[in-house]
């Protein structure tokens, strides 16, 4: 621990009055209460008395782009190669890899009918290690498949993997119905000299039992391309989540969960806050990059990100709803957001991305707060699947412009 909140530098411009009490700094990995700042997620939970849990181990990418694991109970903070190379913390939902064999294409339950050939442990893979298989293909419409993967009728599922080649390459990814249902979702993939990951996502139809997830064919993958395969995964959900490995089973990744108590720097009288975050789910109504309650609906103050269509501000007391409205200038998914708010027994205002404040209706009174969710709700079922990069809060409602410049 040590003392000084010189991690607000270049937000001390734009004119806020009074000092932060809180700062959750994940860009730089270093996060302040009081006057007092810590090194890590791990060192701020301790000293606030708050919970980190994930009971599985999971994976992130970190600055210099290679894929780390972190081990069960450690948060990640990482990067998402391909959208940001902003560092934040990783929340993701409860996900499982259904796919087995996940590093190994030569082995069963992968097969290719002898269109292809797999040379194991050709190259690097992204997490470092030499374990990249090499796909080479012996016959027009070549593919390499994993069949009767056990699925639900109208679900949707997304397989993903990642390649590259030695020279550009085109190769579709298949998701297939089986087992009673029928039909099939395909894209068609630019595979580069760098490793990249591919994905395709598919609603199963009536009656689907099984599925197969293909690499290769709709007139791609012909003799003599090749392409790195690593890394393939197939779960439930309309987008990828972090990858999972796995060999003889499927293997469960459980979500992030992380709370901190409000003691000593909240104010029930008044507050602003700030956060700055991006979200890989463009389909998932009721995100929380964070949510402030005492553990009820009942006392709410929140910032609710739906994806692809307007987020909203809430803050409940007492059960009632004091303030809900939209946050104009969202920027759309997989994209950085920034986002601010202020509030009071007079009102809201709140602002995102440099577009002007928003006065919603009159907040009355201010909700009882005692935690601080990060990520998600106290309930855990309104996950955001992203990074979480900044958030802080001064227990004194900031004039408009204010707020309105740190969306900047």
């Amino acid at each position: 621990m040590t003392r000084g909140m010189g991690l607000f530098a270049g937000f001390r411009r734009s004119g806020r009055s009074g000092s932060a009490t809180f700062n959750f700094n994940a860009v730089a990995n270093a996060y302040g209460v009081n006057s007092s700042t810590y090194s890590g997620i791990p060192a701020l939970v301790a000293a606030l008395g708050g919970t980190y849990t994930r009971a599985t181990s999971a994976t992130y990418f970190d600055s210099a782009g290679t894929l780390q694991t972190a081990a069960a109970g450690v948060p990640r903070i990482g990067t998402v190669p391909g959208l940001t190379t902003r560092l934040g913390y990783l929340a993701e939902e409860a996900r499982t890899n259904l796919a087995l064999r996940s590093q190994a294409f030569a082995t069963a339950p992968w097969g290719s009918g002898g269109t292809v050939t797999v040379t194991t442990g050709a190259t690097t893979a992204p997490d470092g290690t030499a374990t990249a298989d090499l796909l080479t293909a012996l016959a027009a419409d070549s593919n390499c498949t994993q069949p009767n993967i056990t699925a639900t009728a109208a679900t949707a599922y997304t397989f993903s993997v990642y390649m590259r080649a030695a020279s550009p390459q085109t190769v579709s990814l298949f998701i297939i119905d089986g087992g009673g249902g029928s039909g099939n979702t395909n894209v068609s993939c630019s595979v580069t000299t760098s490793w990249q990951r591919f994905t395709v996502t598919r609603t199963t139809s009536a009656l689907t039992t099984l599925i197969s997830a293909q690499i290769g064919g709709a007139s791609t993958f012909s003799t003599g391309e090749a392409v790195f395969a690593w890394g393939a995964q197939v779960e439930q959900g309309s987008f990828a989540t972090s990858y999972v490995a796995t060999t003889t089973a499927a293997v469960p990744r459980n979500a992030d969960v992380l709370s901190l108590p409000t003691t000593g720097w909240y104010s029930a009288s008044a507050g602003s806050w700030y956060a700055e975050f991006l979200s890989f789910d463009g389909t998932s109504a009721g995100q929380r990059p964070f949510s402030a309650s005492n553990g009820t609906t009942a006392n709410l103050n929140e910032l609710i990100f739906n994806g692809t269509t307007t987020s909203t501000v809430a803050q409940l007391v007492s059960g009632v709803t004091r303030t809900s409205g939209g946050i104009g200038g969202q920027t759309p998914v997989n994209a950085i957001n920034k986002f601010a708010h202020g509030a009071d027994a007079s009102g809201v205002t709140s602002a995102a991305n440099g577009n002007a404040f928003s006065a919603l209706v009159s907040a009355d009174t201010m909700p009882t707060i005692t935690t601080l969710h990060i990520g998600n709700r106290f309930d855990g079922v309104r996950p955001m699947n992203g990074l979480v990069h900044r958030i802080f809060y001064l227990p004194t409602r900031q004039a408009d412009a204010v707020i309105q410049g740190w969306t900047v």
